[in-house]
Parts: structure tokens; sequence; C-alpha cells
């Protein structure tokens, strides 16, 4: 009965291409069998396919003739994210009523926490790899000044963009707050009206070819951003990024995620670095880091 309801629900789902992965098929068995989950996914597996985001959701749904609101609450996160998450999430549940855990990282010891906090009852427990064969991994020595070494990095980037315009790869740059100002700075000066797409276009921020995403914007600003890049024909190519660009962003194009400098935790780093190729198809994702760190 599963089986024959999953292949129904594929012919008839509106997004074309499906290609349905074993891990994904387990986890969506477990919840049709009413069974309790904790399933470990990396970014990109497609947690989306078991359950989407709401903020996705909606927007997927607004996309057609419906219209959509979510009707939740919403509280501030902090590093310590999965660990104060879990430990508020305790609740009273319903009988009868499967609870499904997902998450893209999760250590034992956080597989354990998830299930004694929502009180699952022998849980099946679905853990996929988070090494992800279309996405190769680089490491490189930052040696020298930080700015010297920053624009060293930045300028074949921001030469490329001038040349190739919107065909240039969709890149990341996860950078500490004071260095996303510096770059944004560094691409206005370096292109000047080059900057814009197509060049006799108004000089508005939705026309630049480049963008910051960090905390300090406004919440408008950044749903404008993140709207501009889930588009096929998206004209912003090169973002600079604080850890602000994590959790549920839904951007299957992205090429290329560098760092400058180690996220604070292996976590965020799978998190962040996961943002690439999550269509599938090769990307690139590159650590810059000195002996300090």
């Amino acid at each position: 009965m599963f089986y024959s309801s999953l292949h129904f629900a594929i012919l008839t789902s509106s997004y074309n291409n499906i290609n349905v992965k074993p891990k994904q098929v387990k986890c969506l068995e477990a919840v049709y069998n009413g069974r309790d989950l904790v399933a470990v996914l990396p970014t990109g597996y497609g947690k989306s396919m078991i359950f989407h985001l709401l903020p996705d959701q909606i927007r997927r749904i607004s996309q057609g003739k419906l219209k959509a609101a979510a009707l939740n609450i919403k509280r501030k996160q902090n590093s310590a994210d999965l660990e104060l998450d879990v430990g508020e999430a305790s609740f009273s549940r319903l009988k009868e009523v499967p609870v499904l855990a997902l998450t893209a990282t999760a250590s034992k010891n956080d597989v354990a926490q998830i299930k004694e906090s929502l009180n699952l009852k022998n849980p099946l427990e679905v853990i996929a790899t988070p090494n992800r064969t279309n996405v190769f991994n680089d490491k490189v020595l930052r040696e020298g000044e930080d700015v010297d070494f920053f624009i060293e990095l930045l300028t074949p980037i921001v030469e490329q963009l001038g040349e190739k315009t919107v065909t240039y790869p969709l890149t990341v740059l996860y950078l500490p707050l004071k260095w996303c100002g510096f770059a944004f700075k560094y691409f206005e000066k370096h292109l000047g009206d080059k900057q814009y797409f197509p060049a006799a276009v108004d000089q508005l921020p939705e026309n630049r070819m480049f963008a910051q995403f960090h905390a300090p914007q406004t919440k408008a600003m950044k749903e404008q951003i993140l709207k501009e890049l889930a588009s096929p024909t998206s004209k912003v190519r090169v973002i600079f990024a604080t850890v602000a660009m994590g959790m549920g962003v839904d951007i299957p194009s992205i090429r290329n995620v560098i760092h400058l400098g180690p996220p604070q935790t292996v976590r965020e780093y799978f998190q962040e670095t996961g943002r690439a190729g999550q269509d599938g198809k090769l990307a690139t994702a590159t650590l810059y880091y000195n002996w300090n760190e």
C-alpha cells in the first residue's frame, strides 16, 4: 500500500524529474506506518521531500493561484542551536501520532538527546553520511596579512564576474561581518557601472550582481536576496555572507562555497558547505585557514 501511494504521489506531483533516494523512502515509509523517526540527512540530501520548511512551503504554494501564511512562533537562535532547541522541545504528545525529527548534523549524543527530549517510542534511525560525492572539498593555507590575502582572493573573482556577468557560477563567500562590508566595497570600486546587469539597466540594488547577507540587514532585504537567488534567472552571482545565511536556505544551484577561516563548529561547517551542489551537479567547497585558527 505504501509503495503504490508513493508512486501515485510522485506521478501527480508538480515537481519534475523526482529521483527518490533509498533513505528518503525509509523515512516516508516510517511516517506512513505511524512509527517515530530520527533522520540525520546531510544538507542537500533531500529532507525537503519528506517535510518542507514552512517558508519554502509558503513560497512554492504562493507561486501558484493560492495564498498561504504561517501561524507559528519564532524565536532567536544562538550558537548552541541544537542543544537549546531540543532541550526546549519536550512536549506532551498525542497518542498514535508519530513524531518526525529531521536534521542535517547530529552526533550519537545529539541523537540520544533528541529521542529523550521528544519522548520518541522505539524510533527508527536513518543516518546518511555527510560525504557528498558531487562536492569537492579543499583546504588552502592562508599566508600573509589578512587584507593582502583577502584582496588576492577577491581579485580573480571580481574580474571573472565582470567578464562573465550572470553566467558566472553562483558563489557564496562566508566571512566575518567586518569583511563582508570590505568585500562589497571592493567589488563596487572594481566593477563601477559594470556591477549592474544588463549594462543599460537602472543602477538599483536589485540589479547588482553581488550582495551581502548578514544579521544587521532588515528581514525584507534578506528575503529579497533569497528570493532572487532561488530564481533560475538570478542576477546575483556572488554573496558575501555570515552565519546568518545558514539553515533552511533552498538555493540548489550554488557552485562554490568559500570560507575565509573555519566556522566555530564542525556542525556549522557542514551546514554551510551543504549549500553547495544541492542540485546534484559538481560543486566546490574551499576552506582558507591559518595556523592561528
